[in-house]
């Protein structure tokens, strides 16, 4: 296994970044995350949470996989 898809399964992004790869406002991300329909944040200290980007990026595809479906 190659070191870069080691770092790549633990990266962690902030929600800002979050918002841009999804399109999603930061309000809709929360909302979604107490619906338990989107990834679960990393707290990382008591005000700063992130996300594993490769969970985010799972999301992403089962929401194309959704569309790509509800298409057929």
């Amino acid at each position: 296994m190659h070191l870069e898809s080691v770092t790549d399964t633990r990266r962690l992004i902030r929600m800002k970044d979050v918002a841009r790869k999804t399109a999603i406002s930061r309000k809709s991300i929360y909302r979604l995350i107490a619906a338990r329909r989107f990834p679960q944040p990393v707290r990382l200290s008591a005000d700063i949470v992130a996300f594993v980007e490769v969970e985010v990026d799972a999301w992403i595809d089962e929401r194309k996989a959704e569309r790509a479906t509800s298409a057929a």
